[in-house]
């Protein structure tokens, strides 16, 4: 094929398949943010594909240069845009949580987005090739631009392998899919930007759009076959799997089927505890009042979370504090699905429970959780806040849990 033909072919296919992939997964799931981060991405591809096109067939060098700026303008935004993404697919929101976190995000972004509609630092003029039409040169500014570019892909690479190394079942199939898009236009850049010339082989500008066509097919397939994007929090409840697999040595130990009471103010020590468990192939369950979606924030991303909370949030399990004997189905479902493994149930909102269904209706429901988790080789860890409980409340804890209590052992 004609390089002049091509470089029209591979852009179109992009912009199509872009918007083709974001109208989908918008489709599939509106109200996520990873869906909504992931429709940004594509876009921005879109416009660096369509704006691509238009470099190649402008009648003067103005238009041209018009062109080449919207075309940064979009692999501009790629980068911040890609890595956003991929830090709310591998449940790292945590590092997003200042608000300073966003611009150091897209800060450069938008550095480079005036440098190149407002000077000649970024393009520093239009060249003519007969093969592929007006091609845009590269200023200093260009440059850093690349290398901010290579540095957040490389990071994003990191988060996606360092999640995929952790994962098992179904999210690490699909974390190795988004690995496998990412490493196409990586792979794809240094082959025709640095060997192919290297070897004196001319590229003709193709580079630019024949790295995305594996990328977005990639993609297509991990969304089609295994399920990106559709797979909600929820699912964790029928889809069992540890938060990791370490193979050091758990700092806590504990012992099968007893239950542990961890007195503090703060849940700091105790989810610690819980954390330091489900990292080491046991199966997890919180249960808590945070709001719906902030566990995630402290580094749960496979361990499936029940919020004791009048708020719903769609795709998380939530249950009102009142509905005790409707937690404790879930937490026996749970339990029995992993089929007699041991799991570790983390209680961190005894207070609020005493709060809405009193003293009595609260240490029952503990009660049973104690007994089941016995039964079934399980440990439950309870998390009590001393200042908020009368002394003899907490005496009542302790003797209601003793046959099943432990201290816990580091």
């Amino acid at each position: 094929m004609p390089y002049g033909i091509l470089n029209l072919v591979l852009p179109l296919f992009t912009f199509f398949s872009s918007f083709f992939l974001g109208a989908w997964t918008l489709y599939l799931a509106p109200r996520e943010r990873l869906n909504r981060v992931f429709v940004l991405f594509v876009a921005v591809v879109a416009l660096w594909s369509i704006a691509d096109v238009g470099i190649r067939v402008s009648p003067t060098t103005d238009t041209a240069m018009m062109w080449s700026r919207l075309a940064g303008s979009g692999w501009i935004f790629m980068v911040p845009t890609f890595l956003h993404f991929v830090l709310i697919l591998t449940k790292r929101e945590q590092v997003l949580g200042n608000k300073l976190s966003y611009l150091a995000l897209y800060g450069p972004a938008i550095i480079f987005l005036g440098m190149a509609w407002l000077t000649e630092i970024f393009y520093s003029g239009i060249t003519f090739q007969t093969q592929v039409g007006y091609m845009p040169t590269i200023g200093n500014g260009g440059l850093a631009a690349i290398v901010y570019t290579a540095v957040s892909f490389l990071l994003s690479m990191y988060y996606i392998f360092k999640t995929c190394r952790e994962s098992t079942g179904l999210e690490k199939t699909q974390m190795g899919m988004v690995g496998a898009s990412l490493l196409a236009p990586v792979l794809g850049s240094i082959m025709i930007f640095v060997l192919l010339p290297l070897m004196g082989i001319e590229t003709y500008g193709v580079a630019s759009m024949a790295i995305f066509p594996p990328m977005m097919i990639v993609l297509a397939i991990a969304i089609v076959k295994y399920k990106l994007f559709v797979l909600p929090p929820v699912s964790r409840f029928l889809i069992p799997l540890p938060e990791a697999e370490f193979r050091t040595k758990p700092k806590f130990k504990l012992k099968k089927g007893r239950s542990y009471l961890i007195k503090k103010k703060k849940f700091s020590q105790s989810l610690a505890v819980f954390m330091d468990q489900i990292k080491h192939g046991v199966f997890g369950l919180w249960i808590t009042s945070l709001r719906p979606g902030q566990a995630e924030r402290y580094g749960v991303r496979r361990t499936p979370v029940l919020y004791l909370a009048t708020e719903r949030s769609r795709g998380e399990v939530t249950l009102p504090l009142s509905k005790l004997d409707k937690a404790i189905a879930l937490v026996s479902n749970y339990i029995l699905n992993i089929r007699g493994r041991r799991s570790v149930v983390f209680v961190d909102c005894f207070e609020e429970l005493v709060a809405v269904n009193g003293f009595g209706r609260a240490m029952d429901f503990l009660k049973k959780m104690a007994e089941f988790c016995s039964k079934n080789n399980s440990n439950l860890i309870v998390q009590v806040d001393p200042s908020k409980l009368k002394k003899e409340r907490l005496a009542t804890i302790e003797k209601v849990i003793a046959p099943y209590s432990e201290k816990i052992k580091s």
